[in-house]
């Protein structure tokens, strides 16, 4: 059972990644063979695991967005289980909901609107999810331009590659 603790940083959230301490770490590395990247299943929620010293042994780090997604409170105690990940399994096509939650003044305008190129998003999506799991129903943040400005994204829709 693990419980929720606190990132050190906003920096740690944007890499959509589930923080644990490093000697849990381990234990979850042992139990995937010794092979990297490791991944575990929180809630219907399969993650990529990374080691935080910051972090208590038996606590796990997570962004706003990623608990809000696996309706986690602070005061809740999760399992945590390692989910061995076999083969890759490549998309047809991802569908998200985007929404504006951060834009600096210094962020590309145009008329009084933020100037994106389709292509900028896509790239910044494709990127966020490289060795990852995809999660139907997850919530993540995107920065784009340099930090400039940050989206929410969540998964609405995942359809497979049809060979």
């Amino acid at each position: 059972e693990f419980t929720p603790g606190k990132l050190p940083s906003n920096d740690y959230a944007f890499k959509n990644l589930l923080f644990v301490h490093p000697s849990d770490y381990k234990n979850f590395l042992a139990q995937n063979g010794n092979r990297e990247p490791v991944y575990a299943e929180v809630k219907n929620f399969v993650l990529r695991l990374a080691p935080l010293d910051t972090l208590t042994v038996g606590e796990f780090g997570a962004s706003a967005l990623q608990k809000d997604a696996m309706r986690i409170s602070k005061i809740d105690t999760i399992k945590i289980t390692p989910k061995r990940i076999r083969e890759d399994n490549p998309l047809g096509g991802l569908t998200c909901d985007l929404s504006l939650i951060f834009c600096s003044p210094e962020a590309p305008m145009e008329q009084g609107l933020v100037k994106l190129e389709t292509d900028q998003i896509k790239d910044a999506i494709v990127a966020a999810f490289t060795q990852k799991f995809i999660n139907y129903g997850e919530i993540f943040p995107l920065t784009l331009c340099e930090g400039k400005l940050v989206m929410k994204v969540k998964v609405t829709k995942i359809e497979a590659f049809n060979s």
